[in-house]
């Protein structure tokens, strides 16, 4: 039996599988899916090249630039003499010199993480692979470039309906309960980065409404427009604000590209546009619905049309410091990948608890990693290609559709970094297939090459074919030694980029703290840095460890010193700063450093309180900004020195006047010390300030009622939520006041007032509340009824159960009353419970006894 197979088929599965697995796989994301992803692209050009006994695909100009590319990035990782590194990298020589303590210059590669730039080769070389198969496979076989389309389509609408199920599910952290990621995302699916989900989800969705006015066939016009929907519905969910820009200008795209074009089919006529326009119309409809029908995310998705300043400010930083990195790095750039570890050398303004991984701009990032020259052809290189992606869409709903989704990411791009993953790897697999390749060529030759590029092999013997005659030859064939050099580099850089910068961080950490003393960590130490001389990780390992020695604040100074050059504004030097000084009785400096590193974010009045409990010098020591202000007088009324809270968030609210955050801080802490009368007043200031804020009303109508004047309490609610209907703290407090003034009734019409569609925590309190209004009324049947209801939403609440058993006793049911405790288990508060309702029931008991026995004295004696 002869068994046929065709390389060429196989390599394209191979691609495809890459592309499909890449947003599949956590967007790409993760080293280890990223290698694969690659690898597997290495794998599809190999089989591709075997296929055709050695000789060089058919593509055009564009894998060819790609592989140009990666040459470059191969090039930042040959180690070079001193003088030639200063001469083309004096970024890299001057930081180098710096933390490695190298003065006599040892011989070092470009890129100041080396690790990081092998993975972006690996990276990259993997795609100019899955580029250069699929337009080969584009140029040579018939419908290989409406598959591609579909395979980016199909797994968009894919990655859509997974996050639509989870989002109608109500799961915004966890991927189908397997996988469960760092930070919570309004639509969860299989991206982390909501940001990178509204990319690719625009991408494939805009191919999906061009094939969509492509087809003939009425249900295949409905299964495409229904993709679109589903993942312009993601993009709105997402709540990406440069995702939405990116979907409304495809959408505006797609169109344009078609209108005008005198080479369309009769068949794509009124059909395709109407098509278009429903589709068009429809997911516009869906994104209203979903931005008036769901209050729970209505807050995330608002962000799309509302400018967030701390948010733009801190993308502005990174691309300044992006910009920065750029000119500092020259024609040669500081390696690819590089940017994640060296760029908070750039980065002039501090933002706390925040550093920047990317620059949240692909051109500038681009520019800054590979230099002005490479990264200017790439940027070139791509736009051109666009360009011929458009030409296609002329003439091609589906085109028209690719090219709308290529735009779309690339804009989004230009605020984000959606193309170093999944998205990128496919705007490159459509980009690289955009050869006109067979329409321009007579049938002839088209029949020709069919039979030289699908020829199916059938192997026998004596019939020496595909690799064996490669191999077979003298001369290696051009495309075998393609082939084979990028499978060999590609091993390489992904040997070099294992296991990653934070599993590279994790291993030092464990040896950091296996090691005897920091002699034995200096040698360790000096390793890492050669791999990233920019890594802050070691330095700050170094300088910890050196504090934790007799002897060592002296000589841990110069490690401080080296850490605050290549994070400046990292919080940790600071505060190391602030112990060393501190050990060595510079009190002044000391303070100093601490007030600093709270200042950038980090907690230190624990500490200080421990070294200086003088109320001056915690003073001198807490930050006078804003926001770190209020953070330091928090943790000084947990230390029980309200006083010293109230100074130091007085003094901020000086600089600050018109911080609603000081005030409310100032507001509870003179609440907690029993001063209602300064209490009120700040309430009335911040109710100066924001008369739209409900936290002003009620802190105003609490400090009234503490003063003792519950009318004027009552009134103020009464007026806030005639302003603000429906406001939670609102109708809370005037409920509680109520409850505590025994008036039940009027705190139930309170809480009546409660929008229905609020969060499971506020629902809880709300039936928490009328349990306790209805206990009040000895109305017991109900209140049991409303902690149950309390119960099922917040079912491991001791306190509800508690509550629920002790309504359960008062109406006889004792069974059930001690079924709820031993819910509980064997807790404190399930003891003390335990111990309290059965006093409660022996109390009941005999009182009952008591009645009844009175009831047959009495029927005795009238007997």
């Amino acid at each position: 039996m002869r068994v046929h197979w065709s390389p060429n088929g196989v390599a394209e599965a191979l691609a495809a599988a890459a592309l499909i697995s890449a947003p599949l796989a956590l967007g790409m994301v993760h080293l280890p899916a990223m290698l694969a992803v690659s690898g597997v692209g290495v794998i599809a050009l190999g089989v591709l090249v075997v296929g055709r006994d050695g000789r060089f695909p058919r593509v055009g100009w564009l894998p060819l630039a790609l592989l140009g590319v990666c040459a470059a990035i191969a090039l930042q990782l040959v180690p070079l003499p001193p003088g030639a590194l200063r001469l083309i990298a004096p970024e890299t020589a001057r930081v180098a010199e710096l933390t490695l303590f190298d003065g006599s210059g040892s011989w070092r590669p470009i890129t100041l993480d080396r690790p990081a730039t092998a993975a972006e080769l690996a990276k990259w070389l993997g795609w100019a692979a899955i580029a250069m198969v699929f337009q080969h496979r584009a140029a040579t076989a018939r419908g290989a470039r409406q598959r591609l389309l579909l395979y980016v389509a199909i797994t968009a609408g894919v990655v859509a309906a997974v996050g639509l199920g989870h989002f109608f599910a109500g799961e915004k952290r966890s991927l189908f309960g397997l996988y469960e990621f760092q930070a919570a995302n309004p639509i969860r699916s299989t991206f982390g980065n909501r940001n990178h989900l509204a990319g690719f989800l625009n991408l494939g969705g805009l191919i999906a409404l061009g094939l969509a006015a492509a087809t003939e066939r009425r249900w295949m016009r409905i299964a495409w427009a229904a993709s679109f929907v589903a993942c312009a519905a993601g993009t709105v969910l997402s709540a990406s604000r440069g995702g939405f820009v990116g979907l409304v200008a495809g959408v505006v795209l797609v169109p344009a590209l078609a209108f005008g074009s005198g080479r369309r089919r009769e068949s794509e006529g009124w059909r395709s546009w109407l098509t278009l326009g429903a589709a068009s119309a429809l997911a516009g409809g869906v994104a209203v619905w979903i931005y008036l029908e769901f209050p729970r995310i209505l807050t995330r998705i608002a962000t799309i049309l509302a400018l967030d300043p701390e948010n733009d400010e801190a993308k502005l930083e990174a691309l300044s410091s992006g910009w920065r990195a750029a000119k500092a790095g020259g024609l040669a750039g500081i390696g690819k990948g590089a940017f994640e570890t060296a760029g908070r050398l750039y980065q002039e303004k501090p933002f706390p608890g925040m550093w920047f991984t990317h620059v949240e701009n692909e051109p500038v990032q681009a520019l800054a990693e590979l230099g002005f020259v490479v990264g200017g052809l790439l940027l070139v290189v791509i736009g051109v290609a666009w360009l011929g992606l458009a030409v296609r869409g002329r003439k091609s709903w589906a085109e028209a559709g690719a090219a709308a989704g290529c735009f779309a990411l690339g804009l989004q791009s230009l605020v984000d970094f959606s193309l170093q993953h999944a998205c990128g790897l496919a705007m490159i697999a459509l980009l690289a297939a955009a050869r006109k390749g067979r329409s321009r060529r007579s049938e002839e030759t088209s029949a020709a090459r069919a039979v030289d590029d699908e020829l199916e092999v059938t192997p026998y013997a004596g019939h020496p074919v595909g690799a064996r005659a490669a191999f077979g030859s003298r001369i290696p064939r051009p495309g075998l030694v393609l082939a084979l050099s990028v499978a060999i580099i590609f091993t390489l850089g992904a040997a070099a980029a294992w296991p990653g910068l934070d599993e590279d961080g994790d291993r030092l950490v464990a040896k950091a703290e296996g090691a005897k003393d920091s002699a034995e960590l200096e040698p360790l130490v000096h390793a890492a840095l050669e791999k990233r001389p920019a890594d802050h990780l070691p330095l700050d390992l170094m300088a910890t460890r050196l504090l934790s020695e007799a002897e060592g604040p002296k000589r841990a100074l110069p490690w401080i010193n080296l850490l605050l050059t290549v994070q400046p504004h990292g919080p940790r030097g600071h505060l190391l700063a602030g112990e060393a000084l501190a050990r060595l009785g510079r009190n002044g400096q000391a303070l100093l450093e601490y007030r600093t590193a709270a200042r950038l974010g980090t907690q230190t009045m624990t500490r200080v309180v421990e070294i200086y409990p003088d109320s001056e010098a915690i003073l001198e020591a807490a930050p006078s900004e804003a926001e770190p202000a209020r953070q330091a007088a928090h943790a000084l009324a947990k230390l029980q020195r309200s006083d010293d809270a109230i100074a130091v968030a007085s003094r901020a609210l000086e600089l600050s006047p018109e911080d609603e955050g000081l005030l409310q801080a100032l507001y509870w802490f003179e609440t907690t010390a029993g001063r209602h009368e300064e209490a009120l007043a700040h309430a009335l200031r911040m109710r100066g300030l924001n008369p739209e804020s409900d936290a002003a009303w009620a802190n105003e109508a609490r400090a009234l009622a503490a003063l003792g004047r519950k009318d004027e309490a009552r009134a103020r609610y009464a007026e806030g939520l005639e302003r603000l209907r429906g406001s939670t703290s609102l109708v809370f407090g005037l409920a509680q006041l109520e409850l505590a003034e025994k008036r039940p009734a009027e705190a139930l019409e309170a809480l009546s007032g409660l929008s229905v569609t609020v969060p499971v925590t506020t629902r809880v309190a709300y039936h928490e509340l009328r349990a306790r209004a209805f206990r009040e009324q000895r109305a017991f049947l109900k209140a049991r009824d409303e902690l149950r209801l309390a119960t099922r939403l917040a079912p491991d609440r001791e306190g509800l159960r508690i509550a629920l058993a002790d309504v359960l006793l008062k109406l006889d049911r004792t069974s059930e009353a001690k079924s709820e405790l031993d819910r509980l288990g064997d807790t404190p508060a399930a003891r003390t419970a335990r111990e309290r309702l059965s006093r409660q029931a022996d109390r009941d008991r005999a009182a009952k006894e008591a009645i009844e026995a009175e009831r047959l004295e009495r029927a005795a004696s009238g007997n």
